[in-house]
């Protein structure tokens, strides 16, 4: 019995941990999307212009790309992240444009947007699978505030966190350990359909170049994991706060 009580509470928060955790992935996603992931900032600490303009004129499939001006580039990828958001919506018209505004072409060739067709595809599971965590954290919620039961419950999600915080470092260590190449590489492999391209040269796709693959990529996912973990932290902190003001003034002190 003892050993069943030792295990009951981080059974029984773990999956208001873990919901919380994607409900907030979700949620800072929408908000990084609203500001296209910071890709003016990374275009600059990353040198992509640089970049653009040694890799664009060696590009096998489009010309031009380097004629465009860097206010161009950055509306350019806020028109994918729209688009990517949108399940892939409008992808094959994306087209770039000379400084005078005159159209050069279409942003990207067929493998690309088939390529990008399918990171979309993941968002939108992405989103269902946020529909879903929302719900339960919001039944959680429901039961922590009184609103199901007869009284309120004091959280007790400690080690549930601490099993969730030990799972996120070894994933990181491993991260490291493997090189973030690699995993980056071998996840492309698992989450994408066999055979579908998802590798591109430089010299082949102006995604590629205009995103600096994979170094853009480095920089928005430390970027999002730790605008989730601070709000992660606010919202575990908030939610305990309130449950215990909440028990405070139903004059009953309930432990779960």
């Amino acid at each position: 019995m003892n050993g069943f009580q030792k295990i009951k509470q981080p059974l029984t928060w773990f999956p208001f941990v873990i919901f919380s955790f994607i409900s907030i992935l979700w949620i800072t996603w929408q908000l990084l999307s609203t500001v296209n992931f910071s890709y003016p900032f990374w275009y600059r600490v990353l040198d992509v212009g640089a970049h653009i303009e040694k890799y664009a004129p060696q590009n096998r499939n489009k010309d031009n790309f380097q004629l465009t001006t860097e206010q161009e580039r950055f509306d350019l990828f806020a028109q994918v992240v729209d688009s990517i958001n949108n399940d892939g919506e409008g992808l094959a018209e994306i087209s770039y444009h000379d400084p005078s505004g005159k159209v050069i072409d279409t942003l990207y060739w067929h493998d690309e947007i088939g390529h990008l067709r399918d990171v979309a595809g993941l968002v939108t599971k992405f989103d269902y699978a946020a529909y879903f965590s929302l719900l339960v954290v919001g039944l959680y919620l429901l039961r922590i505030f009184a609103v199901i039961g007869e009284w309120p419950i004091k959280p007790k999600w400690a080690q549930a966190n601490l099993f969730a915080a030990g799972v996120l470092v070894v994933t990181a260590a491993a991260v490291f350990i493997i090189g973030p190449k690699a995993v980056f590489y071998w996840l492309h492999e698992v989450a994408f359909p066999s055979g579908a391209p998802w590798f591109f040269y430089y010299q082949d796709s102006l995604m590629s170049t205009a995103m600096k693959a994979p170094d853009l990529f480095g920089g928005i996912a430390a970027q999002w994991f730790g605008l989730t973990l601070l709000v992660y932290i606010v919202w575990i902190y908030s939610v305990g706060y309130l449950a215990k003001q909440k028990i405070k003034s139903s004059g009953k002190i309930i432990h779960n």
